[in-house]
């Protein structure tokens, strides 16, 4: 599949560095409508036959940008990162799609990575 970068909570002047930070890449973009936020990731992936496990309703909100990483190889991952760092965007809220996490809502995947910044970060 080809690779999908997909970004929750985005808008403005970041989704359009976004934009120009990663199109070079020919990777997909998908910035992440909030009403499609209780879907699983692998579904806003493009993945078929995932059913998820969680509802939306038992986490916190999205509360900044957070972006997922699908069918991303090691190479292609960096590459990206490191356009996301040179292109001077600072989004602590990064994940790859994993089989674990594409049966969550964003706003699980959101909560989980915000407890680990936190815990890596002594918050």
């Amino acid at each position: 599949m080809l690779e999908k970068v997909l970004i929750f909570n985005c808008s403005g002047d970041v989704k359009a560095l976004i934009n120009r930070t990663l199109l070079p890449l020919k990777v997909r973009l998908v910035f992440v409508e909030k009403e499609d936020y209780s879907k699983p990731l692998g579904v806003l992936a493009g993945l078929s036959g995932i059913i998820g496990e969680d509802t939306a309703s038992d986490y916190p909100e999205i509360s900044d940008t957070m972006i997922v990483f699908a069918f991303f190889g090691d190479k292609k991952l960096n590459s990206a990162l490191s356009a996301l760092k040179k292109g001077g965007l600072n989004l602590p809220y990064k994940a790859v799609l994993t089989d674990e996490n594409k049966l969550w809502p964003a706003n699980k995947c959101f909560n989980e990575i915000k407890q680990e910044h936190e815990k890596l970060n002594n918050r």
